[in-house]
């Protein structure tokens, strides 16, 4: 009970008081359309509005790899997000690139709150500037923006048509999160093209605490820890993650780009882990699953 409150309390230090009376009156049973907009609005994201971009694009960086390869495949293309988050991360940037079409997919999605003019002022045409700026580009209308997206407010493998080809693929820490991670894989390879460009972010920790990483998870097994904090992550390893791409027919790589030190490592960890994983593997925080198609002659960090 310390420790979930104590994360809690951490959780909502920073949160604004409309966000924070929002989520209360959710959290009694209150629900309608005006506070899902205060909470949306005045968020922490809500400033981010480049956010998963930056995340990601420095991700690639860190792996060796240029987001350039990304961005040069976005004319024309059927961009799919997986786990978009409530502001459609990479909505604003294939649309400025000139994606034709940008599938978003996540369960919190509220695609409803697009059509709500404050939202459109004060996330939308900030999130279109910021794109715009990143690669040098004039914006575009957001209302032009808007009619390329699809907005599913879904898993990804319930998001996806079967007439669905993507030719680009992104995630930011979301794969760690998704229950049937295998099928909704099983789904993304089947509408993925033969050279779609993948791109996704992984983080293996708890999602609890930055400086112990993996307090709680390594201690327990998946099923205990999830049933403990409410299904935070699904506990895959990179290793059963890049079976699945592999199984699926996805040729991916992996680049890990953040290990912890065995002093911020549990001082115990259950037999589950120990008996699957390889201690290096186990210290792996964050890492990067990535078409071969990136590369181009570029050296990549192993």
């Amino acid at each position: 009970m310390v420790p979930r409150l104590a994360t809690r309390l951490q959780a909502v230090r920073n949160l604004s008081w409309p966000v924070l009376l929002a989520r209360t009156l959710r959290h009694a049973g209150v629900r309608n359309g005006w506070l899902d907009r205060l909470d949306f609005l005045n968020a922490p994201d809500a400033t981010r509005p480049r956010k998963a971009v930056d995340i990601l694009f420095g991700a690639m960086r860190s792996a060796g790899l240029n987001p350039q390869r990304i961005v040069e495949r976005l004319p024309g293309a059927t961009v799919l997000e997986i786990g978009c988050g409530r502001y459609i991360g990479f909505a604003p940037l294939s649309a400025v690139a000139g994606a034709n079409l940008y599938i978003g997919a996540d369960p919190g999605l509220r695609p409803e709150l697009f059509q709500n003019r404050a939202v459109l002022d004060r996330i939308v045409d900030p999130a279109i500037a910021a794109a715009a700026a990143l690669i040098e580009k004039g914006p575009v209308d957001r209302a032009d923006m808007l009619a390329k997206c699809r907005l599913e407010r879904c898993g990804v493998a319930e998001a996806l048509r079967p007439d669905d080809a993507v030719d680009v693929c992104v995630s930011v820490s979301c794969l760690e999160h998704i229950g049937d991670l295998e099928a909704s894989i099983r789904r993304v390879a089947a509408a993925s093209r033969p050279g779609t460009v993948h791109a996704h972010l992984v983080n293996f920790s708890n999602h609890l605490s930055k400086s112990s990483p993996f307090a709680h998870l390594y201690e327990t097994d998946p099923g205990s820890f999830a049933r403990d904090w409410g299904g935070i992550v699904n506990g895959f390893r990179h290793p059963d993650m890049a079976e699945m791409f592999r199984s699926a027919g996805l040729n991916l790589r992996f680049v890990p780009l953040d290990r912890v030190a065995p002093d911020h490592m549990p001082a115990e960890i259950h037999s589950y882990w120990t008996e699957r994983y390889e201690d290096d593997v186990l210290a792996v925080r964050t890492g990067l699953f990535f078409s071969e198609g990136l590369i181009r002659d570029q050296g990549v960090k192993s």
